[in-house]
């Protein structure tokens, strides 16, 4: 199984999102905004 850029991309915004304890403090540590990281965590459950 490979990964496109973007899917591995969206699985370490992912990654980010869960160490950092939730979409709040995940905007601080990846300078995105909610509704960016809300996007990247649909993309990824459509997948």
């Amino acid at each position: 199984m490979s990964f496109s850029v973007k899917e591995f991309y969206q699985f370490d915004v992912f990654c980010q999102i869960v160490e950092s304890g939730g979409i709040t403090n995940a905007e601080y540590v990846t300078g995105l905004s909610q509704p960016s990281l809300s996007a990247i965590l649909a993309k990824l459950e459509k997948n």
